[in-house]
């Protein structure tokens, strides 16, 4: 019985029926806050793993690439210099977003 009372069971079965509730009421499961977000960080993750040079994207008027901390890593890929290093897409990093102030 310890499982089906543990905190993680719990919480599961919450959210089942809270999803059915919504789904119920013809609301999505799913906010579009927390689309659009997992849909930024994928692209963003995407971005750097393909090593895109933030100059070559062209962002348009008022959008910025999110806040970086490149010193936690302090890693260089080989046969990169760090000015090139730094010029990359950085990964998107939600809690170091919602901490940044604008």
């Amino acid at each position: 019985m310890a499982l089906y009372l543990s905190q993680a069971r719990r919480e599961a079965v919450a959210d089942q029926i809270n999803s059915t509730i919504l789904h119920r009421t013809g609301l999505p499961a799913v906010s579009h806050v927390e689309l659009h977000t997992r849909y930024t960080s994928v692209i963003w993750s995407f971005l750097s793993e393909m090593r895109v040079k933030s100059s070559s994207i062209g962002l348009p008027p008022g959008v910025q690439l999110p806040p970086c901390n490149r010193q936690k890593s302090g890693t260089v890929a080989k046969g990169t210099s760090l000015k090139e290093e730094l010029d990359v897409v950085p990964t998107f990093d939600l809690k170091q977003f919602l901490d940044s102030k604008p």
